[in-house]
């Protein structure tokens, strides 16, 4: 019975033995060993990682080459944006509509998740930008501020305060969300710890059942209005060291902006 192909030998239209072969050969080229080889699959090595780094910087230069020679004066083309959850939904749909609407022929992908995963997605060359909750630390990335949060904490109606809560419930994003640890953070500086934490995957997920009272959760203030959770649930203001946060759209800055992402950040900052 054959054996099922591996990714990599689907991905390159070979059989897995020639993919084998053709690691070994290059091993061999570079006298180097770039993988760790297990009963199950291969690691790569630290210097797999280096030379892995390398090949993606040569696929984005052919790609950024192939883009460059067939764009004209138009602009056109995928565009490919990361964005927080409450960003998608409280800042963003005017801004989309008008570029869809003056930019017709720009294939436009938007990818809503966590701002760590946001910010490694752009390192590695897979987003064109991407709108994250926090500055980013790292001389790779350039950034721009573009809105201005004022992060507050929801409660089901009943509660007059946090701090009048025995036993918080955080209903939060995965691990990689901004508001998740300002929330943290904050629940840690007024001594309510430990506390226990329901990950969900949505906004409106996490609102409703703060409404019902299954626990507390931290976002902007425009988000709770935008989804219209603003008389479902108590607003409490925190001080301003951990309400006031910018939301920053981050690029890489080994790769030049094309016109699609010009046009794009135009928009955002008119409307801005």
């Amino acid at each position: 019975m054959p054996r099922p192909k591996s990714r990599a030998s689907r991905k390159l239209h070979c059989v897995q033995s020639n993919v084998t072969t053709r690691i070994r050969r290059l091993e061999e080229e570079l006298d180097v060993k770039l993988f760790y080889r297990k009963k199950r699959g291969m690691v790569l090595t630290p210097t797999g990682k280096t030379l892995l780094g390398y090949a993606n910087k040569i696929l984005r230069l052919l790609h950024e080459a192939d883009r460059a020679v067939k764009e004209s004066e138009a602009v056109k083309g995928p565009l490919n944006i990361g964005t927080l959850d409450s960003t998608a939904a409280a800042r963003l749909p005017s801004v989309l509509m008008r570029f869809r609407q003056k930019y017709p022929e720009v294939e436009l992908s938007i990818k809503t998740g966590a701002s760590d995963q946001f910010t490694q997605m752009v390192l590695d060359y897979q987003l064109d930008g991407a709108f994250v909750g926090h500055r980013v630390d790292n001389k790779d990335i350039e950034q721009e501020a573009m809105f201005t949060e004022e992060l507050v904490i929801a409660s089901e109606l009943a509660v007059k305060s946090v701090e009048s809560i025995e036993s918080p419930t955080l209903l939060v994003f995965p691990h990689g969300c901004t508001y998740r640890t300002v929330l943290e953070n904050f629940l840690h500086s007024i001594g309510k710890v430990p506390y226990e934490v329901v990950e969900f995957g949505t906004l409106e997920g996490i609102l409703g059942c703060v409404a019902a009272g299954l626990g507390i959760a931290m976002f902007p203030h425009s988000v709770i209005k935008k989804l219209n959770y603003g008389d479902k649930v108590a607003i409490h203001k925190i001080p301003d060291r951990f309400s006031t946060v910018s939301t920053m759209f981050i690029r890489n800055k080994n790769v030049e902006a094309t016109k699609a992402v010009e046009a794009f950040l135009r928009i955002i900052r008119e409307d801005s």
